[in-house]
């Protein structure tokens, strides 16, 4: 999937994360046990990313739990305007 969604992994954000690992949100809410809307807040940086969640999702996209924090936290922290 990374020879056709090419992002940089320093810019990746969490749905970036999602995407690399073949997943839409349905499947990976159903996965981890959230509702699509409370992960597309998530994707969005819209909603507090809890300890609990971030394992589910790093276990889910099988990466460590610092990189889902960390596109987290980017896209929670992007400038106005800008796409997550």
């Amino acid at each position: 999937m990374e020879e056709v969604v090419r992002i940089d992994p320093e810019v990746r954000f969490l749905g970036d994360l999602r995407v690399l690992a073949g997943m839409t949100q349905p499947q990976l809410a159903t996965k981890i046990a959230i509702s699509t809307t409370a992960l597309s807040n998530l994707e969005l940086g819209q909603a507090r990313l809890t300890d609990e969640v971030a394992d589910r999702i790093a276990r889910a996209l099988d990466l460590p739990k610092a990189t889902v924090a960390e596109a987290y936290e980017r896209v929670r922290t992007r400038p106005a305007g800008d796409p997550a």
